[in-house]
């Protein structure tokens, strides 16, 4: 929808300070909504190629993510979107570099997601122009270049601008220009604008957030982490094609310190290091030829493969050494009057790629909320109610945006870790495979990786940090589980190689109880000898052969399963069981079937006998699961000379036999199995069965 299709009387004075990717969108969701908008940007036209971008806007490429791509839709301008996606290079997942004990360089490719979705690379200056480009054709537009927010009143709705002479060329964390610049900005002509409302949207160093600090009472939280970083420059290859792989972000993790490169459309890389301050200072200290040895150590394959020795050493030495800085503060805004977006109210580190995205979502919830409270649809004459609303929206913005901004914040921290160290542990590998694994085959159940929920989807941050948690606490869980049961196991192993093995039998093939409880040996009830067990090892062979033929076949292999394979199986299955469960199957079903009439009860015994090896076998299979029981009619058994194989009906099948673990591990220390007193009436002769 355009603005042509809104109604144009509806408008009040909105001015946007920061003309950036966030205040440039900002700055057309109110021109869409008809109204009269002014935006005032310190440096010059953001478009002039003369004009001196800040420092920090011109490093680490941008990715563009589905937070950022819905938010610009949702602008509604004809085109832009589609112009924008044109100039990206799709990026399907990371690189990562690194180099073998034999001395190869190894690349090692990590998808962001099991679907296939990808973010994107793009030039923050290409996206920004074509921001403004819209909105210069907009007749209720005006776009306001080198002013300078020098103070406001938002009780009087009233700011002050330093319309400068000559254009500002550097940053407060960079400084270069000459004292002499600076003596003559201070004699810049000033303005005053009114508004209805003023956004912020002019970076982590927000002259708006300062302003309205004055009169908000706002909770302000500043942290600069000890990182520092600089930008270098991977050049094309001689036939103008891109140096390595470019629909990746490559990695060249240090353990304490990263190595980055991103794509650009013009087929080099856009490349940043990141490294604690006392790794810059020793390189400082060092001299400037010791710099490719030092690269050559850490980030194998970068120096002289990708980058120039002497390229390396202009690029460090010549290019800034920037602080990384992370803030949260609340509210985001005073009254009716002000409100604050992007890095002005949430400034992040950029390991998660999500400082641009999260600052066009803002604008996105932002005008959102504006329209669900009216305040598009009241009567322009009566600004007194309009103004009501107004402030009851930024009321309800910094409410629902406050534990989004702080979650991602959060997440943003904690992904230097993973993208520096992380994404070479063991452990990180098995646990995206584990949640992304159940995403593919049971999408039902919404699980996925936390990277997928934030750059895939719109879901919001603070309830993504929750499911993630959850998540992690579940697998978490489930490893503690399988510990348990793999130090169950290997006690009963060192106890009884015999009780292991019939372990095996059990986990592998709880079907063949049914097939052989009905076999001839096992249907007999005469397992008697003047009333009783004849003795406790008749009894053993007997209930050996009950639970099937399939364990004698097996006892020549056992050994070499026991430690290659059932270990791993239970391990795995347990982890298995425990997903199941944190997803949907309910807690209680084992402690119920552990604790039921049939695995719980010592009557199992008939006239001073067993009843017979069929019952016995019922009541074995149920008091190692009856999830298994459940399933037994999809129970194929292979040939003589194979195991037994169980067709479980896909992953519920999986999920019935995994239980039955649980099951047996219940049983085996249930007082059946435990004590050595289970007989009356010459009965069993002991549970050493």
């Amino acid at each position: 929808m355009s603005m042509n299709n809104r109604n144009l009387a509806n408008k009040q004075k909105v001015v946007v300070v920061g003309a950036g990717p966030v205040g440039a969108l900002a700055a057309l969701y109110a021109a869409d909504r008809g109204d009269h908008v002014e935006v005032y940007e310190l440096r010059g036209d953001l478009r002039d190629p003369s004009t001196t971008p800040l420092n920090f806007t011109k490093s680490i490429n941008l990715a563009l993510s589905e937070r950022g791509i819905t938010s610009i839709h949702h602008a509604y301008h004809d085109g832009l979107l589609d112009d924008i996606l044109s100039e990206t290079i799709p990026m399907y997942g990371r690189m990562i570099h690194g180099k073998k004990p034999d001395g190869k360089f190894y690349e090692e490719p990590q998808l962001y997601d099991a679907h296939g979705r990808f973010i994107r690379a793009v030039d923050r200056a290409g996206l920004n122009k074509r921001l403004l480009d819209s909105l210069e054709k907009m007749p209720n537009v005006t776009l306001n270049f080198n002013h300078k927010l020098t103070g406001a009143d938002f009780k009087k709705n009233i700011a002050w601008f330093e319309q400068q002479t000559l254009p500002t060329t550097d940053h407060a964390q960079n400084p270069t220009q000459d004292i002499s610049v600076k003596r003559e900005q201070a004699r810049a002509t000033e303005i005053s604008v009114t508004f209805d409302l003023l956004i912020g949207a002019d970076g982590a160093h927000s002259a708006a957030r300062f302003h309205m600090m004055k009169f908000a009472r706002v909770n302000y939280q500043q942290e600069y982490i000890d990182t520092l970083w600089c930008e270098f420059h991977m050049r094309p290859r001689p036939d103008s094609s891109y140096a390595t792989s470019p629909n990746h972000l490559h990695i060249w993790p240090g353990g304490s310190f990263m190595f980055i490169a991103i794509p650009s459309l013009d087929k080099s890389f856009v490349c940043t290091l990141f490294a604690p301050s006392s790794y810059f200072e020793s390189l400082a200290r060092s001299p400037l030829e010791d710099l490719p040895k030092s690269f050559s150590d850490n980030f194998p394959g970068v120096c002289p493969e990708l980058i120039s020795p002497a390229d390396l050493q202009q690029q460090f030495s010549e290019n800034p050494h920037l602080p990384l800085i992370s803030i949260k503060c609340t509210p985001y805004h005073f009254d009716s009057s002000v409100v604050i977006l992007g890095d002005a109210a949430h400034a992040m580190v950029p390991f998660y790629g999500q400082g641009m995205n999260a600052g066009l979502e803002d604008v996105r919830v932002l005008f959102d909320i504006l329209d669900s409270h009216g305040v598009y649809k009241a009567d322009p004459k009566d600004t007194a109610s309009k103004a009501e609303k107004r402030g009851r929206a930024l009321d309800a913005y910094t409410s629902h945006r406050t534990p989004d901004a702080a979650a991602i914040n959060d997440l943003a921290l904690q992904n230097y870790e993973e993208m520096r160290a992380g994404v070479k542990s063991p452990l990180y590998r098995l646990r995206k495979w584990v949640e992304e694994s159940i995403s593919v085959h049971m999408p039902w159940l919404g699980w996925g990786t936390q990277y997928s929920r934030v750059s895939f989807e719109n879901e919001r941050y603070s309830d993504v940090e929750r499911s993630a948690r959850r998540q992690g606490q579940i697998l978490m869980a489930a490893l503690r589980l399988g510990c348990l049961g793999l130090g169950t196991l290997t006690i009963y192993g060192l106890a009884g190689r015999r009780l292991m093995r019939d372990v095996w039998t059990l986990a592998v093939g709880p079907a063949h109880l049914v097939h052989d409880a009905n076999s001839p040996l096992s249907s007999s009830g005469e397992h008697t000898l003047n009333g009783t067990c004849a003795s406790e090892h008749t009894y053993a062979q007997h209930g050996l052969n009950a639970v099937g033929h399939v364990t004698m076949r097996l006892r020549e292999h056992v050994d070499v399963m026991n430690e290659v394979v059932l270990l791993p199986v239970v391990v795995v299955g347990v982890v298995i069981a425990v997903v199941a469960v944190g997803v949907g199957v309910d807690p209680g079903h084992l402690e119920h079937e552990a604790n039921s009439p049939v695995s719980s009860s010592g009557e199992h015994r008939a006239n001073g006998t067993c009843a017979s090896a069929q019952m016995y076998a019922q009541h074995g299979l149920k008091a190692v699961g009856q999830a298994s029981v459940l399933r037994r009619e999809q129970v194929e058994v292979a040939n003589d000379d194979d195991v037994g194989v169980v067709d479980g009906g896909g992953d519920g099948g999986a999920v019935a036999v995994v239980v039955t673990l649980g099951h047996l591990w219940h049983t085996l220390n249930s007082p059946l199995m435990s004590s050595g007193e289970q007989r009356e009436k010459g009965t069993w002769a002991s549970a050493h069965w």
